[in-house]
């Protein structure tokens, strides 16, 4: 009798745990995986992205990654032209550096005081809700400071840089 009134207590408890837990549906390990440069003037056809020792005041490089591919769109809503930069290479490892942008060999962003953590997205639906695991990145560019917190399901993380914050090399 006791077994009995404690599977009755326990099965509705455990029916409800299972019916509103979340599921876990995307778990985005890069960093990420697209730069956007907003009203880019230039003609998109070379890139770095260099990492150095974070505080080195960009003077003691770590690596460099040339491996990128390049297109132009247009954002939605706008009637903008934007530089799409997708990185070819693992951008998963944890990111401990400051990180200059170089595009066309004349205009460059540098990072500083990059924070990426892990955050969550949770969408509803009828039975349960659905978790959306993905990184937002917050970072000093060129003096100003960005966070990069937007994110879309099946879409993978871009960093959308206005070219207004680009500086020109050499000036």
């Amino acid at each position: 009798m006791v077994t009995l009134k404690l599977v009755i207590k326990i099965v509705p408890l455990l029916l409800i745990i299972i019916c509103c837990s979340d599921r876990v549906k995307s778990i985005d390990d890069q960093n990420f995986k697209y730069i956007d440069i907003v009203n880019y003037p230039g003609r998109g056809e070379s890139a770095k992205l260099v990492m150095y020792e974070k505080k080195s005041n960009f003077k003691k490089k770590i690596k460099e990654y040339n491996d990128f591919s390049f297109n132009f769109f247009t954002p939605e809503n706008t009637n903008e032209k934007a530089l799409n930069i997708k990185l070819n290479f693992d951008n998963s490892e944890p990111f401990n550096y400051d990180m200059e942008l170089v595009v066309d060999n004349q205009y460059y962003y540098k990072f500083n005081d990059i924070v990426i953590r892990n955050d969550t997205l949770k969408k509803a639906n009828i039975s349960a809700g659905d978790l959306y695991i993905y990184k937002t990145m917050k970072a000093k560019v060129n003096d100003s400071t960005m966070v990069f917190d937007q994110y879309i399901p099946r879409l993978e993380k871009s960093i959308v840089l206005p070219f207004r914050l680009a500086k020109k090399i050499g000036l």
